[in-house]
């Protein structure tokens, strides 16, 4: 392009005379096999369709598997020797016809906005009745709880090197750990922070004897998730002792997705201080606060954390050798960051209790705007 031309258009652009966007290319090429194309984009539609009742996503070798199989159908021999299904086809294909790819989360595309939208007025008048029936009027009484995994030993699998060294690189076992444990998170409509619980898969970890006092709730289950059982335990040994502990005598509400684990409890031992309300099937991504950034909060900040304390052993070689050194007299299942090790499960509840008290790593706003945003009272 004529440098006097981008000169010209920069002028129009900041006097106000150009729009943003104005000026640049809006070509778009023809297709060479335009027969193929049309079939495709119409495989593309077929599979979107197909997607509500199978949800088998498409990948991009999908298509180029496709598009080939369909050249054979559609080409004479000359063209298809010619023809393929290049990268770069695919992504003119995806232009021309204003289509993109999308990594697809969450649970929430089998429902459509307007069915989404009723079913959720639905849930509000359940939930308004709930409030009336046990006179709550402070949104504070309002709870809502989710459990999430955990990979508390991964460490992270990003670096910066020189170029020449990007094809040499190599990462570590460490970086694909799959130790998990899972983390119950549960707040209030108001902000409030209702203590973690943990479950994971020993009765009684080795390091849990480094100290006198865990500082989160414990329980184990052999899959390191949550059942009935569990959940009974959470809802009677960790929420209820706590919403007394804030609410006296009152009740409250918490709201709950339709996880097995929360469905058919024993209503004959359910603390008599919590009512459980269940939020419409399929509209957790959308419509949880917990799913809407609350977790994400907690696991980013652990994540951060995690990074911290390591590289404060690794960066300063003193304090290397000092835990090099420890590390041979340390008790298997007792070596953890201060051994220059992966974190044991009494290091990572120390750091998800320090983020999830810390007023700013996990803010009342930041929970606040997470419930606004789902909408769900």
């Amino acid at each position: 392009i004529d440098r006097q031309l981008i000169d010209l258009w920069k002028a129009q652009y900041f006097s106000g005379k150009l729009l943003q966007g104005e000026g640049q290319s809006n070509y778009i090429s023809t297709p060479k096999y335009q027969a193929v194309e049309e079939r495709v984009v119409e495989y593309i539609q077929f599979r979107n369709r197909q997607y509500q009742r199978d949800k088998c996503g498409l990948s991009q070798e999908m298509l180029k598997m496709k598009a080939r199989e369909l050249a054979t159908q559609l080409l004479d021999e000359e063209a298809l020797k010619s023809f393929k299904a290049s990268n770069g086809w695919i992504y003119s294909l995806l232009k021309r016809n204003n289509l993109i790819g999308v990594k697809l989360h969450g649970e929430a595309g089998e429902i459509s906005n307007e069915e989404a939208q009723e079913l959720m007025l639905q849930f509000r008048s359940k939930l308004a009745l709930e409030l009336e029936k046990h006179n709550i009027k402070d949104l504070g009484q309002v709870y809502n709880g989710d459990q999430t995994g955990l990979f508390y030993q991964k460490l992270p699998n990003h670096a910066y090197i020189h170029r020449e060294e990007r094809q040499t690189k190599r990462g570590s076992k460490s970086m694909r750990d799959k130790t998990r444990v899972t983390v119950m998170v549960c707040t209030s409509a108001t902000g409030e922070k209702a203590p973690l619980a943990v479950v994971g898969y020993a009765k009684r970890p080795m390091c849990f004897r480094l100290c006198d006092k865990i500082p989160i709730k414990y329980c184990n289950q052999k899959s390191a998730w949550f059942d009935r059982e569990v959940m009974m335990w959470w809802l009677i040994e960790v929420l209820s002792p706590y919403l007394r502990k804030r609410w006296g005598s009152k009740k409250c509400v918490l709201i709950l997705d339709n996880c097995p684990a929360h469905q058919n409890l024993d209503e004959s031992l359910l603390p008599q201080n919590i009512v459980l309300v269940f939020l419409p099937e399929n509209l957790t991504a959308r419509h949880q606060p917990a799913d809407l950034g609350i977790i994400a909060l907690l696991k980013r900040g652990y994540k951060s954390a995690l990074l911290s304390r390591l590289l404060e052993v690794y960066d300063n070689d003193e304090a290397y050798e000092r835990a090099v050194a420890m590390r041979t007299l340390a008790r298997d299942g007792c070596r953890g960051i201060s051994c220059a090790c992966k974190p044991h499960l009494l290091d990572a509840m120390e750091i998800l209790q320090a983020i999830w008290s810390c007023p700013k790593k996990c803010s009342r706003e930041a929970i606040i705007h997470c419930w606004r945003k789902s909408e769900c009272i």
